[in-house]
């Protein structure tokens, strides 16, 4: 028999300690404690090799409460590893915060209501092999990737402009070319999620001004109120509140190049401040007398129809035009540049990572809608890897599915296991179910198989408890009692 690593279970559940040691018995030793307080007790004194945490530990409603358990556990020991079990389904509503448990600390996130003897003893495996040889040094080599890895990334988010899109291809070419001239300014179009921070960045990335500020301003954000004083500074003094001296965001860009977002959504005051600073490029701080002369080139982008919004009184004519002698870039939306979805779904797959799309869910992504464009698509990718990561699948298959695109298969009549298979996992689920809880109240096989079908006996209760075991052996296992009378009954 292999060495038996420790686990520590950390869960106000007495049934579910009852049933993991059950399963696990002749591969774990385990210590069980019922409270956050007396688990850190237990890992202080039995410096176990795995923690099975429950997120819902002694009534948690909050995510948050959890992740702050996992927190207080790293406080105390930062080199054992962390499972986070919970009693809730892993769905798409509750994706980001399994992400949330996994960024603070934890190593995987199980459901206990998919419970899976086989799965579940790789992932422990899994979770307490890297762990074994030097704790401390695998983790610092851990966090020092991982902030590698982070970093490399969004260095790649800010600067590249991943299409193969011919039309936004020559718009590439055409941003490199007017970089090279260093006054263009731009004014980029498109709807939301287009990635028109994404053209503005890449402008930068390749003009004379790389190695100068970039500076976003996005005017939805701001409060009315507090406008002139963040785009144009103040002086200490100058208003109730000003306690010291601020640069404003236009002076902070100075030298570089400042990103306009969302310029359609800003009131007549402001259109007028932006108005008068266009025309001569001078700033002056509140309760400031003097100007000064800012050398910045500027990208305004926008996903309203500017011209409209002047016909109807919203947008100051005046400051239109002034946009308008900019070179205008237009952003065409994700489902006219369907050539551009695999490269993107693939960019947003860290490196590390193993899964890869298969094929039918390359299709669908390629057929779907995608009316929140580009940013939709990369949290529908986010959502599927991490539950392929978590089902420690090789692939990104049609079981990751998110509830929207799960829809869109449907709408496509894509072949997918959320049909009928989905229907004959459910049957096998519910007569487990019923013979499990027959065997636990000690009931005869004859009215366990009646409760199945009514025109059962024993003998068809043997042949489907035999037939389950053969092909669903996975499922069996999660239910204790029948693993344990399988001999009995079926003898």
């Amino acid at each position: 028999m292999a060495t038996n690593y420790k686990i520590l279970i950390i869960d106000d559940d007495k049934e579910f300690h009852r049933k993991i040691r059950m399963a696990f018995r002749r591969r774990f030793e385990f210590e069980g404690a019922e409270n956050l307080s007396k688990g850190l007790m237990k890992i202080k004194e039995w410096n176990p090799h795995l923690i099975l945490l429950d997120l819902d530990l002694e009534g948690n409603e909050l995510f948050e409460e959890g992740i702050q358990n996992i927190q207080t556990i790293k406080g105390v020991d930062d080199n054992t590893p962390i499972i986070v079990v919970s009693a809730i389904p892993i769905n798409e509503g509750v994706i980001r915060n399994v992400m949330d448990t996994i960024s603070e600390g934890a190593v995987n996130f199980l459901s206990k209501q998919e419970y899976n003897g086989e799965e579940w003893n790789k992932k422990f495996m899994k979770a307490i092999r890297p762990s074994l040889s030097n704790k401390r040094l695998a983790k610092k080599n851990q966090n020092l990737q991982k902030s590698v890895k982070r970093a490399k990334k969004t260095a790649e988010e800010i600067h590249q402009f991943i299409t193969a899109n011919e039309e936004l291809m020559t718009v590439k070419q055409k941003l490199q070319r007017l970089a090279e001239l260093d006054k263009v300014h731009l004014f980029v179009t498109g709807e939301t999620g287009t990635g028109k921070e994404v053209v503005a960045r890449y402008y930068h990335q390749v003009s004379k001004r790389k190695d100068q500020p970039f500076v976003e301003v996005h005017f939805a954000e701001i409060q009315e109120s507090m406008m002139e004083s963040m785009l144009f500074g103040h002086k200490k003094g100058s208003f109730t509140d000003a306690t010291e001296d601020k640069t404003g965001l236009f002076e902070a860009a100075d030298g570089g190049i400042l990103f306009l977002d969302e310029i359609g959504k800003i009131d007549k005051k402001t259109q007028r401040l932006l108005l008068r600073f266009l025309e001569s490029y001078k700033v002056r701080k509140l309760g400031q007398n003097s100007y000064k002369k800012l050398d910045i080139l500027i990208v305004c982008a926008t996903n309203k129809d500017l011209e409209k919004e002047v016909t109807e009184d919203r947008f100051l004519l005046d400051l239109y035009h002034r946009l308008k002698r900019g070179m205008e870039i237009h952003l065409p939306p994700l489902r006219e540049r369907r050539e551009d979805i695999v490269p993107l779904a693939n960019y947003f797959i860290d490196e590390d990572v193993r899964q890869v799309f298969s094929k039918e869910v390359l299709q669908l992504m390629n057929n779907h809608h995608w009316e929140g464009n580009i940013r939709q698509l990369k949290s529908n990718v986010e959502k599927m890897v991490m539950v392929a990561m978590i089902q420690d699948k090789e692939q990104v298959d049609m079981d990751c599915l998110t509830d929207e695109l799960k829809v869109s298969a449907k709408m496509q009549g894509a072949s997918s296991s959320i049909t009928a298979q989905d229907a004959k996992t459910k049957e096998i689920i519910r007569n487990l179910q019923l013979i499990a809880k027959g065997l636990e109240n000690k009931e005869k096989k004859m009215d366990i198989a009646r409760k199945i079908d009514t025109n059962w006996d024993s003998d068809n209760l043997r042949s489907l408890i035999k037939t389950y075991w053969k092909k669903n052996q996975k499922l069996v296992e999660t239910h204790p009692i029948i693993v344990e009378k399988y001999k009995t009954i079926c003898r």
